[in-house]
């Protein structure tokens, strides 16, 4: 008779007495035991953890989440971690599949999606995460802010034995009343800041305070250090993709769109057909009014249902007014009567479909 693996549920706290319930209680019907690692609550955080039956363990902040990370695991005695923020909850996961992953061969951790919400929480990114691996000791963190642990598993296996799990992360951190509260933008920046003193040419250093002056609202600093990491990068890291599509969408807010497109059909030439690339050209398009590029690039991302830049309805309204900007009428329809069916309270694409309608029939009569 096999043994069930045992999963210890990971976490870091500081003042998460909002979110630290609904964080714990998420995954509680799939772990064996709650690690929390609190670095200095002064609010009612390790009261609430406590009563879920967490094991809280006091740890001094030293500015390196990593560390306080691997504190963490050092205190787990499940077969598995399962690593979440307090400001996190998981997604609902069926126990089933959760077992055929513990259970699976040859498999050392599995990458979770994390779904951040941004500002009033309408939009939202996402990113593919390992949260999810065997409890070894040679598995750690690395990174004093946004840290990974993908690095020391590789270096493991051969590169080897992380696959994705299909299970995913709701983030509600970058929400701006969070982001207001802890001004955990500024304190990223000072963090990460001070990492690259010690490492100034270090790209993933670059790329997280690009990110977080992105997020800040700093396009432009955001852009020049994206930009910084993007040249140091060989183009296998894991977030070689979001780099690219967070500076084009940076490049696009700037109107930066020479450089953009050169950006673009560089990414092109790596990843043929790659939906969010595609959906930045015709975005691009759009702004200088090249109707047929805009209808191409727009075209591709809405065949691919991808929805993480702009929602789905989106694309296909500025699908269709590129369409109807270069005579393809019927296109156009097709296209507006889509986003009509995917946003059925939408009056701008209901309204241009009947005018579109109307018109036709206009000119049949005559």
């Amino acid at each position: 008779m096999k043994i069930k693996p045992t999963v210890s549920l990971c976490l870091i706290t500081k003042n998460e007495e909002d979110c630290i319930t609904a964080c714990i209680q998420s995954a509680a019907g799939l772990v064996d035991e709650i690690v929390v690692v609190d670095t200095g609550s002064v609010d009612h955080t390790v009261k609430l953890a406590e009563k879920l039956k967490a094991k809280v363990v006091p740890y001094a902040w030293q500015d390196d989440f990593a560390a306080a990370r691997n504190f963490g695991l050092g205190q787990a005695a499940g077969d598995w971690i399962l690593v979440l923020d307090g400001d996190e909850v998981l997604e609902p996961v069926d126990r089933e599949l959760f077992a055929r992953l513990l259970a699976a061969s040859g498999v050392e951790g599995y990458f979770l999606t994390i779904r951040s919400l941004l500002g009033d929480g309408e939009e939202e990114v996402s990113d593919q995460v390992v949260r999810l691996f065997k409890n070894n000791p040679l598995y750690r963190f690395e990174g004093a802010i946004h840290e990974q642990v993908i690095g020391s598993i590789k270096q493991q296996n051969g590169n080897f034995g992380l696959v994705h799990s299909g299970i995913a992360i709701l983030h509600t951190g970058y929400l701006q009343k969070r982001i207001a509260a802890k001004n955990k933008h500024q304190r990223n920046i000072c963090i990460i800041r001070r990492a690259l003193e010690a490492k100034p040419d270090d790209p993933f250093l670059l790329y997280s305070l690009g990110i977080e002056f992105t997020q800040a609202g700093d396009i432009i600093q955001g852009n020049e250090f994206l930009s910084a990491a993007l040249v140091r990068l060989t183009g296998g890291e894991g977030y070689f993709h979001h780099v690219i599509t967070t500076l084009g969408t940076g490049m696009l807010q700037t109107g930066e769109r020479e450089r953009l497109n050169r950006l673009l059909d560089n990414a092109l030439i790596m990843f043929p057909g790659d939906p969010e690339f595609c959906l930045l050209k015709g975005l691009t398009a759009v702004q200088s009014g090249d109707w047929q590029a805009a209808a191409d690039g727009l075209r591709q991302a809405a065949a691919a249902g991808t929805d993480t830049l702009l929602p789905l309805c989106h694309i296909q309204v500025l699908l269709a007014d590129a369409l109807l900007m270069t005579g393809r009428n019927d296109q156009a329809e097709a296209a507006y009567l889509a986003a009509c069916r995917l946003a059925h309270q939408w009056q701008y694409p209901q309204g241009r479909l009947q005018e579109l309608r109307q018109r036709q029939s206009t000119v049949e009569k005559t």
